[in-house]
């Protein structure tokens, strides 16, 4: 059971059901790292990567996805997906460039009144 990387498939899909994105996370690592070659493994990894607002890292797993696809219609579902995540890693990327130019503003006006 231990040496079944869909053991710990399904109880990643348990713990992200239950909200337990960390322990999802490293569940559904250990399964890839003992089988590489599942699509679903990595869906599950950027399923788990949204919830934790991590969109670049959930691209990329949807990507690898994607390359393991057997079918037309797998890739057409992964790709779909991709889209919408390729989507949300942009805006969080725009996000946080804002907020880096806020921080720097705040900064530069702190040291205009100590001046």
């Amino acid at each position: 059971r231990r040496s079944n990387p869909y053991y710990y498939y399904e109880v990643a899909k348990d713990r992200y059901r239950d909200g337990n994105y960390k322990e999802a996370r490293k569940m559904v690592k250990k399964a890839i790292r003992m089988h590489s070659d599942d699509p679903r493994f990595y869906e599950l990894s950027s399923r788990i990567s949204q919830q934790m607002n991590n969109y670049s890292a959930a691209l990329k797993d949807l990507i690898k996805a994607y390359n393991l696809s057997q079918t037309v219609d797998q890739r057409g579902k992964y790709a779909n997906k991709a889209e919408l995540v390729a989507a949300k890693a942009q805006q969080q990327k725009q996000e946080r460039i804002q907020e880096r130019r806020q921080q720097q503003r705040l900064l530069e006006s702190s040291m205009q009144t100590w001046n």
